[in-house]
């Protein structure tokens, strides 16, 4: 993955950053910004405190940074993030969230494929698993993601950059 500040007109997504969710909005800047400064980063620590509250912010912020660690070291394509500040959403992201998105619902038979199409076919089951517990954590907070476009979601994961 990279982190791309410049804005690119090119890299942009059909869906507006104000068209998102807020659970899409947390789960982007969570992406951008632990992608951005790393592990252990006070501001994204102290978001996952006020998300989730302090009974549940280490489970959260460990199932997610398994997730993020999976996709960082084995994501099948580079992806191109945005800067954390940036309003816009590259096709990348909006391919992310989507892939989240299914994987959160769990009711899409594709689970396995969208799995297996990011991380390849060792790491499908472990992405699952940690995708499915953080996405457990956000529906205890409403934080559900939209499911949007899954029925071209598994031929657009071949397009990531």
């Amino acid at each position: 993955m990279q982190i791309d500040r410049r804005i690119s007109h090119g890299a942009r997504a059909r869906l507006s950053f104000g068209e998102l969710t807020t659970a899409e909005l947390f789960f982007l800047w969570a992406l951008r910004e632990r992608f951005d400064t790393g592990p252990g980063s006070m501001l994204l620590v102290g978001a996952f405190r006020r998300v989730f509250g302090l009974a549940a912010v280490e489970g959260a912020l460990a199932a997610f940074e398994r997730m993020f660690t999976i996709l960082l070291r084995h994501l099948t394509r580079e992806a191109r993030l945005l800067s954390p500040e940036c309003v816009q959403v590259s096709r990348d992201e909006l391919l992310l969230l989507h892939a989240f998105a299914a994987l959160q619902a769990e009711r899409t038979p594709h689970v396995q494929s969208i799995a297996r199409t990011l991380v390849g076919p060792v790491w499908a089951c472990a992405l699952c698993q940690w995708a499915r517990e953080f996405g457990s954590y956000m529906s205890e907070r409403e934080l559900v993601l939209p499911l949007r476009g899954l029925a071209t979601l598994v031929p657009s994961l071949t397009q990531l950059h």
